[in-house]
């Protein structure tokens, strides 16, 4: 049980403790029993928690927080576990009974407090001099010049102007009598036009000296915010680079890595917070203690989020952006499982919905790429072009890998190009079928949530009002049994994920798809199907409708 008076925890019980063949895949996982009931412990633990309790069950509080539970045999062969978090907890990275951090860069007298001190001095002293008062001063001269300059200018540009009107009327008068002007009259004319020209040019410039002047001295006082902005610069790159070498990692074959290391080997820089998540800790702290990894969790505590989809108590994959790059070395030694979502279904028989001399459709199994990915060229358009004897042959839309249902793939460009427009302006009608996880509050009706890339953790997406694309979706609830609901689902849009995340986002449906190992809980299969398909044949305008029962 989880007890706060040590890091090593034993399991609730030793049947569990068995069958450790391989090490969790830790971007696409479902949680070993063991990792399972040691992470219901540490949840009971945490509700009973009254300083973690308000961290996460309160309105003003954190909305929650990544919790890593690591199975591992001590050198007695004592199969129990050990527990982290990510980051902070009430700004502390270190609580009784779980592991520490990696490296602690809270202490007050260590060097990434008193750096972080000496860049919050300096901020503080270019924030005071960007507000001082002589600063404004000087900037509101300025432009308060610049009005009076203009307004200066305009008048005498009108005087000057009446005097030239002047010399154009005595000049055109002159051209229509016959009287003769003293001699030099035509040339006063001409040096009386260059006169008001240089008193135009010297009292622009009067000006404009006069603004110099105020200019130069805000640009003194540039210059020191300058200068101590890019002290400043120099401070935290200096920082950030000691920091991440101060970060060190070891990995089974008993190898060890700086932060640092790992990223250049990469030409990446660490991102923020990077080897601060649970997972990192837990392996760190195992090897340094002679622990052997068996088994590794982590799941969300605490409330659920309105931008990636994180439901409480629910197991996710660790993060691609930070962790990856530190685990893919720290899991070396170690027998890994394989990824999932590498692991494609070759057991099935490819089952042909429709085909003429330009388009195919069929039924595309689930567990099977439509398109080549970056490791394989195994995919469904792969396979109809050996079957078709066509290397022309395009898919003219996308199902994920996980998904199973109608595909239509074009046989040849000119097709393919027309059916794509149709897929762009939402002229092809789609039907899915899915079942969730849960009992839906709505029979019927209307998701509109705006998707993008989750850049942290590809390919998941989430939900940003601010830079999302808006994804429609349309609902039908068709049963409701044993805790489960099926349903159709109509999307208007076709964004990644886009049925996955309307069904398991908080603001959407709230219950993710049976199966979805992404927004949800692994099953033997993603419960979504596409069952119904209609389009116009770009040859011959003929309307095909095409319709596939879901095998579950």
């Amino acid at each position: 049980m989880f007890d706060p008076k040590n890091i090593f925890h034993s399991l609730p019980t030793d049947d569990v403790a068995k069958d450790f063949q391989k090490f969790t895949y830790p971007f696409n996982y479902q949680p070993h029993r063991s990792v399972e009931l040691a992470g219901e412990e540490l949840m009971k633990y945490l509700d009973s928690t009254a300083d973690i309790e308000y961290a996460f069950g309160h309105d003003d509080a954190s909305v929650g927080k990544m919790f890593g539970i690591l199975v591992v045999e001590d050198e007695n062969q004592r199969v129990g576990y050990i527990a982290a978090f990510s980051g902070k907890i009430n700004e502390e990275n270190q609580l009784p009974g779980f592991v520490p951090p990696v490296f602690d860069i809270l202490p007050a007298d260590g060097f990434f407090r008193k750096g972080e001190n000496e860049i919050n001095k300096l901020t503080e002293e270019i924030d005071k001099l960007e507000d001082s008062s002589e600063l404004r001063e000087y900037k509101i001269a300025v432009e308060n010049l610049r009005i009076v300059m203009k307004d200066d200018l305009e008048d005498l540009k009108k005087k000057q102007k009446k005097l030239k009107d002047s010399r154009s009327w005595t000049r055109a008068h002159i051209s229509r009598t016959s009287y003769i002007y003293p001699r030099g009259f035509y040339e006063s004319l001409a040096d009386e036009s260059k006169e008001q020209s240089m008193i135009f040019r010297r009292q622009r410039n009067a000006w404009r000296d006069r603004i110099k002047e105020v200019e130069n001295e805000i640009a003194k006082h540039i210059e020191v915010i300058n200068q101590l902005k890019k002290q400043r610069a120099e401070k935290s790159t200096n920082l950030q680079h000691r920091l991440h070498q101060s970060f060190e990692f070891s990995n089974a074959l008993g190898e060890k890595q700086s932060l640092l290391d790992i990223f250049k080997n990469l030409s990446k820089t660490p991102p923020a917070g990077a080897g601060e998540c649970a997972a990192p800790r837990l392996l760190q702290y195992a090897y340094d203690n002679n622990y052997k990894p068996l088994a590794m969790g982590e799941f969300w505590y605490g409330k659920e989020t309105t931008g990636q989809i994180r439901k409480h108590g629910n197991y996710y994959p660790a993060c691609k952006s930070k962790c990856e790059p530190i685990l893919s070395f720290m899991l070396q030694g170690l027998k890994v499982e394989d990824n999932p979502a590498e692991q494609f279904n070759t057991d099935f028989e490819l089952k042909i919905l429709y085909e003429d001399a330009y388009v195919i459709a069929v039924n595309k199994p689930h567990d099977l790429l439509s398109v080549p990915g970056r490791k394989t060229d195994y995919c469904l358009q792969n396979i109809l072009r050996k079957q078709c004897y066509n290397d022309k042959l395009l898919m003219v839309h996308r199902l994920d890998m996980s998904t199973s249902g109608i595909m239509v793939a074009a046989k040849n460009l000119d097709v393919y190009r027309n059916l794509q427009k149709q897929f762009a302006s939402r002229k092809v009608k789609k039907v899915y079928t899915a079942i969730l996880d849960g009992t839906v509050k709505r029979m019927q009706g209307k998701i509109e949530l705006p998707i993008r890339m989750d850049f942290d953790n590809r390919p998941m997406q989430m939900v940003d009002w601010e830079h999302g694309k808006m994804a429609i979706t349309y609902f039908r609830v068709l049963e409701i049994k044993d805790n489960t609901t099926r349903i159709q689902f109509f999307p208007v849009t076709g964004r990644t994920h886009q049925l996955r995340l309307h069904a398991a986002h908080i603001n959407g449906l709230n219950l993710a798809i049976k199966g979805d190992e992404l927004y949800g809980k692994p099953s033997d299969r993603l419960y979504l199907h596409a069952t119904h398909l209609d389009f116009v044949n770009p040859r011959t305008g003929r309307n095909i409708k095409l319709t596939c029962k879901p095998p579950f």
